[in-house]
């Protein structure tokens, strides 16, 4: 998935071959902005490293600083709490049914 390189090497900014924003690049649109909040809420080491994906990690920097894309985003506090709340919840759910 670390490749965005165009035929005759050209580097793209977006998975659709161009400077536009695509169908691929909103569907792996969770990479970009969601995946590091349930990371930072689940205590887990970042699965996409920039020396392990580094053209992933620049693809998904471009993709979250867009500013139609900003637009349309969560904010980050707002999903940290989501998803804050999911675990509790979770690990609640857990905590009952082991007892």
């Amino acid at each position: 998935m670390d490749r965005t390189t165009a035929p005759g090497g050209r580097r793209q900014r977006f998975f659709g071959g161009d400077d536009s924003i695509g169908l691929v690049d909103i569907a792996a649109s969770n990479v970009a902005h969601w995946l590091g909040v349930m990371e930072e809420v689940g205590g887990v080491t970042p699965l996409l490293t920039d020396e392990e994906y580094p053209a992933l990690c620049q693809w998904a920097k471009r993709y979250a600083g867009d500013e139609t894309v900003k637009q349309c985003l969560p904010k980050r506090d707002e999903l940290f709490a989501m998803y804050s709340g999911f675990k509790e919840m979770f690990q609640a759910m857990a905590t009952s049914q082991n007892q």
